[in-house]
């Protein structure tokens, strides 16, 4: 949530900002109308503004009706540079595990 009041004596927050929670997100490419024929997954690619950085946007928490579980494409073999703290961040592509839950397979695919 944004502060109600703003730093160094300035006063209290713009009557217009949000009072709900609310959550960063980066873009990635919609999907396609089909999955990918070998295991039923949906391909995704980031979405970068001009300016190489990600396009992104800060929503209110309640717009979000799901998570989803992005799985990287590996490839031939796994890139050993990936990490949990930088995968999102340096793979090109991934998978929508549309197979996580029951409920995620009822919706995603």
């Amino acid at each position: 949530m944004l502060p109600s009041t703003l730093d160094h004596g300035r006063g209290p927050s713009p009557s217009f900002w949000p009072k709900d929670a609310l959550a960063y997100i980066e873009w990635y490419t919609k999907l396609k109308p089909n999955a990918e024929v070998n295991h039923n997954m949906y391909l995704l690619k980031p979405l970068y503004r001009a300016d190489g950085r990600p396009s992104s946007s800060i929503t209110p928490l309640t717009s979000i009706r799901q998570s989803c579980m992005l799985f990287p494409v590996f490839g031939q073999s796994a890139n050993t540079s990936w990490t949990t703290n930088n995968v999102l961040d340096v793979c090109t592509s991934f998978l929508v595990n549309n197979w996580s839950s029951m409920y995620a397979y009822k919706t995603l695919w």
